[in-house]
């Protein structure tokens, strides 16, 4: 929820006036069923929850293996937001570090609350 008012807090009042691709250029490829939006491009919201939750997950699982998937999931969000033609690359890349950024700052503050419970203590944060 942090980020998701973050995202849209700098979308509308920050940076309003941002276009998005196909405001800007009309030669575009069309894409069934997807509706090209045209303003309130940066930073992009999807990249912005994608990298939350699935940093989340990265900082919080047990094994390299999924912390990796996590990420690739993430990227690959953001990745599908400029191939759909929604958002320029600076948008991604900008929705990925601030959901990088608020993820670590509230895992900082959340973890040690988090560490003193014992089910997840035995669960998710066994490696700790």
């Amino acid at each position: 929820m942090v980020s998701s008012l973050t995202s849209q807090f700098l979308k509308r009042v920050v940076y309003p006036n941002e276009q998005r691709p196909s405001a800007l250029y009309e030669d575009l490829n069309e894409i069934e069923d997807v509706k090209k939006n045209k303003q309130f491009s940066f930073p992009s919201g999807h990249t912005t929850a994608a990298f939350t939750i699935f940093s989340f997950l990265a900082f919080a699982g047990a094994t390299k293996i999924w912390q990796a998937i996590a990420m690739l999931l993430a990227s690959s969000v953001g990745i599908s937001r400029v191939y759909l033609g929604q958002h320029f690359m600076i948008d991604v890349v900008a929705g990925a570090v601030l959901g990088l950024l608020l993820t670590a700052v509230l895992y900082i503050l959340i973890y040690p609350r988090l560490s003193k419970i014992e089910w997840m203590n035995k669960k998710m944060l066994a490696h700790k």
